[in-house]
């Protein structure tokens, strides 16, 4: 155990040494390669110029001789005409000839005579051309017959020429004289042995694969030496054109991959040029790495050394922590056999303690906050510090000093589209208004609390247009027009529900508007009440017969209470009676309309009845049942959805498809109460529950099949393989495979 640790903090010290060193190295080997082609630069720059040197001293010897030539009575035009003195003339040349060895021949020429002299005999164009230029005839023609327009020095490439009955490449050097005349009378041809040239040069690149190449001032190539390097001619134009037009007589151009030095005679306008390809460098270098390997060595065998030194000071903090938890953790977790896991896991039930109520957190918050909006509207709280406990406890958050509920219904909305309305809904809140939309179980119906700023009781008009912008955003996502019904504004928590049963109550009265309208509360009272000015208010009869319908016992009683009493200040015994059977039958309207159980006596008795007191009585009896039944259906509505809901998953949890919306959808309830039926029901978040059911079928199939584990979690609905195992480790503290090995364990 001791040494797994140990081991790994001293690969982590050793290569944290490793990496300075390994740079080191770099460092080094490219500073040798540095200096290595720095000093080989330098050395052919060096040999260059002595090369250019030695060549611009052979040419002024040449123009010497040249001078001596042509002041050389004994070669005058006299002698050159006379014909029995040419002997005499080619003994003048033998010598001039033996007294240099730079040349293979020497032509003498005076312009006015159409002789060549050499040092072996006397020669016309034609036999000159004949006996060396042969290889190139017409060229040769043309620039001998030209001779006498050249006023400068000139040098001709290396061609192949016949000298002694051997062909070698001679370069043809020709000298005007006199020298530096304006007016030459003749010219002094010396063929010049191009291996000569070659010898000369040959000692720069030494053993190096290279190329040397002389160019002269018209940047003809003179000669070439090239060794196991070959050149492409673009390139070399390419040089020539960096090379003349550089005004510096010596440079050294470094390249990634060519080291090219040049230098520039000032006394011929050559151009001595030297080309060494760079990965040669690197290759002299490698013979050069034993010291540096040496060095090197050394420098790893001392810091493992120091490395081994760290490693034992720092695990001995680590060792002391693992011997206060490893008891404890070794009875909890005996496969653990790594330092690091018993620390980490003296944290790990907080982390994920913490990492799940977060999680949980987060999921649930939408989630407890349409509960809240339910129980508000529903009538679950009983008083303001209820609702004020519940929103500090849950975090939630209800906006507005004043607050009205709207109802409509969207049926047509698909449940993709009705969760779009209720962002849009949602989203149309700002500084001054609030809007929680609430969908319940009924898919596409809708309401909507309004929490409104600055005032307790908003004027009727300014509710109407926040509702009609409001209805604007529903049609723009639904496409048709709602009818929405308004209750009244109240300051108060407690009300909201109150709100929302009068909302309930203009509803009734859809019929008798037209589709797309806006149904306020107040405005139905009001138009109501001008049929019957001295009867009970219509206001509360609504509210009365909509808290039957929703089964609200509490707000039903208040109302009939209210009644009752509008109906006891009437002294006409007549209108007395008109009223309270008015209200008998409308309940029993109610009751037939809603289908709910009832007895008919019941109302015959109450129709007949003789006293107030017995009246209220046997009324407020026959409303509490009525909310008990309401309530009930409501229940056993709710019930059953559920078992529908929960059959479902049941059936269809192991799909790959299956998700809340789809089964929103192929139910044909809303997301968010199928939500909340979940959390009602089991207390826990439609995607936990899920995932529950998912990893009891996998453990299932873990232990009773001998299926793969990719083939199990595909098969419970999960195409991405890993995430489903992190959550299961989360979980079960173990992997699946893990799982399976301790359950075949188990078995044995």
């Amino acid at each position: 155990m001791r040494w797994n640790l140990y081991t790994k903090y001293l690969l982590a010290f050793i290569i944290m040494f490793s990496i300075p060193v390994a740079i080191l190295g770099v460092f080094i080997y490219a500073g040798a390669v540095s200096a290595l082609r720095t000093e080989i630069e330098e050395t052919n720059l060096a040999r260059l110029h002595q090369a250019v040197d030695l060549m611009d001293q052979q040419f002024l010897d040449l123009t010497e001789t040249t001078v001596l030539m042509s002041l050389n009575p004994d070669l005058s035009s006299y002698h050159l005409n006379d014909t029995y003195a040419s002997i005499e003339v080619i003994k003048e040349i033998q010598k001039y000839k033996a007294s240099s060895s730079y040349f293979e021949e020497i032509f003498y020429h005076q312009f006015d005579s159409g002789n060549f002299y050499s040092s072996n005999a006397l020669y016309s164009t034609a036999s000159l051309i004949k006996d060396y230029y042969r290889s190139k005839t017409e060229v040769s023609e043309h620039w001998i017959s030209d001779l006498n327009e050249h006023k400068q020095p000139f040098v001709r490439p290396s061609e192949p020429i016949l000298t002694n009955h051997t062909s070698k490449e001679i370069m043809t050097i020709g000298i005007p004289f006199p020298v530096r005349s304006l007016n030459p009378h003749g010219i002094v041809l010396y063929l010049f042995d191009s291996q000569r040239l070659y010898k000369l040069m040959a000692p720069i690149l030494g053993d190096f694969r290279g190329a040397v190449f002389v160019f002269d001032q018209n940047r003809n190539l003179l000669t070439a030496k090239t060794n196991e390097l070959t050149l492409p001619e673009d390139f070399i134009h390419h040089l020539q054109d960096q090379a003349s037009m550089s005004k510096q007589s010596a440079m050294i151009i470094e390249s990634d991959s060519m080291s090219v030095s040049w230098v520039k005679s000032e006394a011929t306008g050559w151009t001595y040029m030297t080309l060494i390809p760079t990965d040669q460098f690197y290759q002299r270098v490698l013979k050069l790495t034993n010291l540096i390997v040496y060095v090197l060595v050394s420098l790893v065998l001392i810091g493992v050394a120091v490395a081994i030194l760290l490693s034992k000071r720092f695990y001995k903090p680590v060792q002391q922590i693992i011997s206060r938890i490893q008891l404890e953790l070794e009875a909890a977790r005996p496969n653990m056999n790594k330092e690091f896991d018993y620390i980490a896991h003296s944290f790990e039930s907080m982390s994920q303690s913490q990492q799940s109520l977060l999680y949980q957190m987060e999921n649930q918050k939408q989630l407890i906050q349409d509960q809240f909006l339910v129980k508000l509207i529903s009538g679950y709280f009983i008083s303001e510090s209820d609702v004020y406990t519940f929103m500090k406890e849950h975090q939630v958050v209800l906006r507005g000093t004043a607050h009205f509920i709207f109802s409509f219904s969207a049926e047509e909305a698909n449940t993709a589209l009705t969760h779009e309305l209720s962002n849009s809904l949602a989203a149309f809140s700002n500084e001054n208004i609030a809007v929680y939309p609430i969908e319940f179980y009924r898919r596409g119906t809708f309401a909507c609390i309004v929490g409104l700023f600055n005032q307790s009781h908003e004027p009727s008009s300014h509710v109407d247009h926040v509702v009609k912008e409001l209805q604007k955003v529903i049609s723009e996502r639904t496409g048709t027009k709602p009818t929405i019904s308004i209750g009244r504004t109240y300051a108060t928590y407690l009300d909201i529900h109150r709100s929302y049963i009068e909302s309930l109550a203009a509803k009734e009265y859809e019929l008798k508007f037209p589709s797309g309208s806006m149904i306020n509360y107040l405005d139905v009272v009001n138009w109501s009440e001008q049929d019957s000015t001295r009867w009970y208010s219509a206001d509360i009869k609504l509210t009365l017969l909509q808290s039957i319908k929703q089964g609200d016992e509490q707000l039903a009683l208040e109302s009939l209470e209210q009644i009752l009493q509008e109906i006891n200040e009437h002294k006409s015994l007549l209108m007395t009676k008109c009223m309270t059977s008015d209200l008998v039958n409308s309940i029993f309207k109610l009751v037939h309309v809603q289908a709910m159980p009832h007895h008919t006596e019941t109302f015959r008795q109450l129709v007949n009845q003789q006293s107030m007191d017995q009246f209220k009585q046997d009324l407020s009896q026959c409303v509490v049942t009525l909310c008990q039944h309401a309530k009930e259906r409501k229940d056993q509505e709710i019930t059953a959805l559920g078992q529908r809901i929960m059959t479902y998953i049941h059936d269809h949890h192991l799909l790959y498809e299956f998700n809340l919306s789809q089964m929103a959808e192929e139910l044909s309830l809303s997301p968010s109460f199928i939500s909340r039926s979940i959390k009602d029901m089991i207390g826990t978040t439609f995607t936990d529950y899920v995932f529950d059911l998912r990893i009891e079928h996998v453990k299932k199939e873990l232990l009773q099949t001998d299926m793969s584990v990719k083939d199990i979690i595909t098969g419970a609905g999960y195409i991405n393989v890993s995430y489903f195992i992190d959550r299961f480790k989360k979980k079960e503290g173990m992997t699946p495979g893990e799982y399976r090995k301790m359950g075949g364990q188990k078995n044995r």
